[in-house]
């Protein structure tokens, strides 16, 4: 507890071997921290590799109170034969609470960017970046290619309070962000999630391309266990923030959207359904399908600018600094 294990900068090749980090744990007031040396930037890279089998590029269970920072995890290939998906971070097993990833890069990994497995709570990701992941080949077993990499997914039924914090997910295969089955709190704030639901790199369809897949749970819940705020969605394939549950009413969760922006995704936002909801502050603009379905009976929602329930008076690019998304990654 409280040490501190610098990593130099340069590119670094593990062969077949992923990282585990397990058994070892810091305390509230002494982390353990493995983090780059100042001003370098270390990269573990796998290009060179063809894989047969899964690799996960840090897999964490078992520790708490450890603060990763400042390195990259790139270029993990699924592999061609049994459709198996790959990780670039999966915390998961006996448990990874109260950690810190900070300034964290998960690129062109063919699988997720990031996992958050079970018994996993009291996390943050701090300025996170997950982009490039993509699974050309996922089977038939989940609808189509590209239907499995993410940003960030969690499916957990027992992981929960866990923050993400100033996170960029983009041109991922899937969804920027996917929360679907996950019962646990989550709070999302000043993130961006965009160009997501595409082969990266192009504009061919690839999963579904939400930027914010936030429901449902696996049981039913009125009570808001994801509160997103001050984040933008745009230029997703299918929609900006949605929380749709798999199963109504079953899997309704509550979910609260305050002061985002989902600009020029096929659907603005998908409110649909059953879910406690509240919306308010929201700006939702130049969606090409359109800014919204019907809102669910159980939506709160007032002041969404482009929404002309809530507001009558109409959005332009004018009222824009810039409505120009080069350079965004």
């Amino acid at each position: 507890a409280g040490d501190i294990i610098y990593m130099r900068g340069g590119t670094y090749r593990y062969g077949t071997n992923g990282t585990v980090l397990s058994g070892k744990s810091g305390n509230s007031g002494n982390y353990i921290t493995i983090e780059n040396y100042p001003g370098e930037v270390p990269i573990i890279n796998y290009d060179n590799i063809t894989f047969t089998s899964q690799l996960h590029g840090i897999y964490m269970s078992g520790v708490s109170y450890i603060h990763l920072k400042g390195f990259r995890i790139t270029s993990i290939n699924q592999p061609a034969i049994g459709s198996i998906a790959q990780y670039g971070l999966l915390i998961d097993g006996s448990g990874v609470n109260y950690c810190i990833f900070e300034q964290m890069e998960f690129d062109h990994i063919g699988g997720w960017g990031i996992v958050v497995g079970e018994n996993s709570s009291n996390n943050l990701f701090l300025n996170c970046d997950s982009h490039h992941n993509a699974d050309p080949y996922t089977g038939s077993y989940n609808g189509a290619p590209y239907g499995w990499s993410d940003g960030i997914e969690s499916a957990s039924h027992y992981s929960t309070n866990n923050t993400l914090d100033g996170c960029r997910f983009w041109s991922n295969s899937d969804d920027g962000l996917d929360l679907r089955q996950a019962n646990g709190s989550w709070t999302i704030k000043n993130c961006w999630s965009f160009w997501n639901g595409y082969i990266p790199g192009t504009k061919n369809q690839g999963g579904d391309g939400e930027g914010y897949k936030l429901g449902g749970s696996s049981n039913y819940t009125a009570s808001i266990i994801r509160t997103v705020s001050n984040c933008l969605a745009f230029e997703n394939r299918l929609v900006g923030f949605s929380p749709e549950p798999d199963v109504e009413p079953n899997y309704d969760l509550g979910v609260a959207v305050y002061n985002s922006t989902s600009y020029h995704n096929a659907l603005g936002i998908n409110f649909q359904y059953q879910n406690v909801a509240i919306l308010k502050n929201n700006i939702i603009y130049a969606n090409t399908v359109g800014a919204m379905y019907n809102w669910g009976a159980n939506v709160t929602h007032d002041h969404n600018a482009g929404v002309i329930s809530d507001l009558t008076n109409t959005v332009t690019d004018a009222d824009f600094q810039s409505v120009n998304s080069a350079g965004m990654d």
